[in-house]
């Protein structure tokens, strides 16, 4: 019994550990591109639900939980590699209540009062800041992939709501991540009566520390890449589509505003401007605003529309009770697990 326990405790805490070496190994695209590689199974997954068991630091609990949510966006890329729509689902909406997981966790957390706490607390939130940004270009990543997967425009329309709102939750949290530096900041000052400059220093000392700003250079050099490879493809379908004889002259007034905001995006990353990139890429890349509304009206000018929208407000209606159900992502939450394994099927 006592080697059981001790076994137990051991894999816990490898399950704890595990998490900041994944996330220190993620600093190039190709490494945010592995680390959505492999299978996941239940077991993983109730380990990794162990391991926060047994993490009692609010911001390391986050980081753990961002961990969980990368599994859980492998299970959605396996299940679109054995097309199983419904398997897609199941795992990015388990990975979109994780994020509003996280989202409350870092709400919560406010840091101590004294000299030494707030300015461990302030190193901390460095590195919880850093976990955020490597799972942004996860995100960005997985869309790409998922644009290369087989799927049929049906089959993506009916997955489009769950991708929507996992950006929403993303642009939420990255939201509150600035909000909550801000905040660090003014406390950091008010206890070690720092000045503004000497705040700012000190954050961006420790920012540099966890090599951050290379981070936020792969978020931004995956977003442009990932908005050049779905804009070249819709361009396709539009060429198609004005083959057939459609008209889509509104469609290419379009594609030439993204293709403005890709170039802009471009030169910001090369001046190492890499906030204002991704600001000016945000309604490009993927599932953004300009993307989806090209998709849309490609659509509709191939006669799709109408169908494909009515199929996802019937199923939508039918599965709104259901999708809020269990909102804890425990370890027994495994619904999803099953698609890295044996995810096929047709939905």
């Amino acid at each position: 019994m006592k080697t059981i326990s001790i076994l137990m405790l051991v894999m816990a805490l490898s399950a704890v550990l595990m998490p900041m070496m994944v996330l220190a190994e993620e600093t190039t695209a190709s490494d945010v591109e592995t680390s959505l590689d492999g299978s996941v199974s239940g077991a993983e997954l109730s380990w990794k639900q162990l391991g926060l068991a047994f993490t009692f630091n609010q911001e390391r609990k986050a980081e753990k939980e961002l961990e969980i949510a990368r599994l859980r966006l492998i299970q959605a890329r396996v299940a679109a590699k054995n097309n199983n729509t419904e398997a897609v689902k199941k795992a990015i909406e388990a990975h979109n209540r994780i994020l509003e997981r996280v989202h409350a966790r870092i709400n919560a957390i406010d840091g101590k009062s004294d000299k030494q706490g707030i300015k461990n607390f302030v190193a901390r939130f460095v590195a919880l800041e850093k976990a955020i940004e490597v799972h942004e270009a996860r995100i960005v990543k997985f869309n790409e992939l998922l644009e290369s997967e087989d799927l049929t425009d049906e089959q993506k329309a009916k997955i489009e709501s769950q991708l929507e709102l996992m950006q929403n939750k993303t642009d939420k949290l990255k939201e509150l991540q600035e909000t909550k530096r801000e905040r660090v900041k003014t406390k950091l000052m008010a206890v070690t009566e720092m000045t503004e400059e000497e705040a700012d220093a000190e954050i961006q000392e420790l920012e540099d520390a966890e090599n951050l700003q290379d981070v936020k250079k792969v978020v931004a050099e995956v977003k442009v890449q990932a908005a050049e490879t779905a804009l070249e493809k819709l361009k396709a379908r539009v060429s198609q589509a004005e083959a057939n004889g459609k008209n889509v002259s509104a469609i290419e007034a379009q594609i030439a505003s993204a293709e403005q905001r890709i170039a802009e995006a471009k030169v910001l990353v090369s001046s190492e401007n890499y906030s204002a990139a991704l600001q000016t890429i945000k309604p490009v890349w993927n599932y953004g605003q300009n993307v989806k509304t090209i998709r849309d009206r490609i659509r509709t000018a191939e006669g799709k529309g109408n169908t494909v929208r009515t199929e996802i407000e019937t199923e939508t209606q039918g599965n709104s009770e259901d999708s809020d159900a269990g909102n804890e992502d425990s370890g027994s939450d495994n619904s999803a697990s099953g698609s890295s394994n044996s995810g096929s099927g047709n939905n």
